[in-house]
């Protein structure tokens, strides 16, 4: 078995181009433990385009990454995150929105996982569609279920 300084690390070759973003970190271990990992990963190719490893989630890093990447000569056309506070003025100029997975969560705190309102469950049912649908079918749902409960 290899051991780990046995392996010789490629350089990255970069090919830029306009990429729309996904940008999310990940621990090893517990966060305490402050050994992580920061990626930026080009939605279409799924090409990670840039890492860094990370002690925690701040939003330096995340514009480190952003100017490095710029600097290669990529054009970013979009980011999609988990929405972390800050990340939005660091990708100020560059459409920008949470994925859909920390929404579903953000929303599943609010109304718990075996929902017993009838609005919870109707939002429960919206949610759980979000991946699947157009943003205008959404909104007519949302407003569906706002009407039917006021």
């Amino acid at each position: 078995m290899k051991q780990r300084d046995e392996y010789e690390v490629e350089c990255k070759v970069h090919n830029p181009r306009a990429v729309d973003l996904v940008c999310d970190a990940t621990f090893y271990g517990k966060r305490r433990d402050k050994l992580g990992i920061l990626v930026f990963k080009d939605v279409e190719s799924k090409e990670i385009l840039i890492w860094k490893h990370i002690e925690s989630e701040i939003v330096q890093d995340y514009r480190y990454l952003k100017e490095k990447l710029l600097e290669l000569g990529y054009t970013i056309q979009s980011v999609t995150s988990d929405g972390k506070r800050g990340l939005y003025k660091a990708f100020k100029d560059i459409p920008m929105q949470m994925c859909h997975f920390h929404q579903k969560k953000i929303v599943q705190r609010y109304i718990t996982i075996r929902p017993k309102l009838e609005v919870s469950k109707d939002l429960k049912k919206i949610v759980s569609r979000l991946t699947r649908n157009y943003i205008s079918k959404i909104q007519l749902m949302l407003r569906k279920v706002e009407y039917s409960h006021t």
